[in-house]
Order: C-alpha cells, then structure tokens, then sequence
C-alpha cells in the first residue's frame, strides 16, 4: 500500500470542497456525559476569552460553535488563502496547511444568531527521512516548524475585530 500526497488530500477534499460545518452542541447531544458541558457553553463563560461578548449579547445565553474547513467559505473573508493540503517534495520535506472557521452561534428569540467568525490557518513543516538502523528500515519525522499563518475575527456587521 502506497500513501502519498494524493491519498492525504483525496480525503481532505471532502471537507473543503463542500460546505460542511459541525455543530459542537450536536455532536454533544450523541453522548449524555457531556449534558454537563452544554450547560457550559454559554455567554458568561465565553466572555472569559472574550469580555465585551458578555456585554454585546447578556448573560448566561447558550452559544454554539460551527467548525468548518470549507475553501470557499474561508476565501469569502480571506483572500488568497491556500486551499488545505499535504504536499512533499522528492527530498521528504512536506508541508501541511489546515485552514479552518469558527463561527461563535448565540441564542437569540428566533434561535441562533451569528456572533463572531474566525479563520485560522495553521502551516506545519518538516522532513520525513528513511533511515537503516542495524538492517531495519525506519521512518522519521523531523519538525521543521509550525505558524499560525493568519487569524482573522470579524463580528456579526462582518467587521474585523481587534484582539478583544
């Protein structure tokens, strides 16, 4: 069996190339030992990262958190973002980008609401080298470097926010 690039980025595809998002609050719902940690997602605790979300939205209102890898949702506030991938050169260097969006949902009358959006893209380097140790064939990994290569908020008015 052979995995190269085209096997990693095959299945990453499916993820970028449709408009997927994943609910925590749902994903919660499939497992009753994290009821406690619904309960949890609310304004108030929220507002610890974030202290004018308390401000903006009241207390104690439920939030939910959309997770997306979707390019084309991601290059409507970014432009020129690199789709996600895996790619590696004949030497064994390779570099992995994973772009992704948050989307912070707050509880409102009519259900949910869109609060913030943040994108975040994530670049991980380094070589992977064959090595012979004592007649055995053995793979390594050596981190060359990660960044966050950008992180951008904007809020509900699609305004992009400062560090808050």
């Amino acid at each position: 069996m052979i995995v190269d690039e085209n096997a990693i980025n095959a299945f990453l595809l499916d993820f970028v190339l449709y408009e997927k998002a994943f609910s925590m609050r749902s994903i919660a719902r499939l497992d009753e030992k994290m009821s406690p940690f619904m309960e949890q997602m609310n304004t108030t605790n929220f507002g610890l990262f974030m202290p004018k979300f308390v401000e903006e939205f009241g207390a104690d209102k439920m939030i939910d958190l959309y997770f997306s890898l979707s390019h084309s949702l991601i290059t409507k506030k970014i432009e020129n973002a690199k789709v996600s991938g895996f790619q590696i050169d004949k030497n064994g260097n390779f570099r992995f980008q994973l772009n992704f969006s948050v989307t912070v949902l707050v509880e409102s009358d009519k259900g949910f609401d869109e609060a913030r959006s943040m994108f975040v893209g994530l670049t991980a380097k380094g070589k992977f080298i064959v090595a012979d140790k004592n007649g055995k064939k053995e793979v390594q990994i050596t981190p060359k470097g990660a960044e966050v290569s950008y992180m951008k908020i904007f809020d509900a008015k699609d305004e992009e926010l400062v560090a808050e």
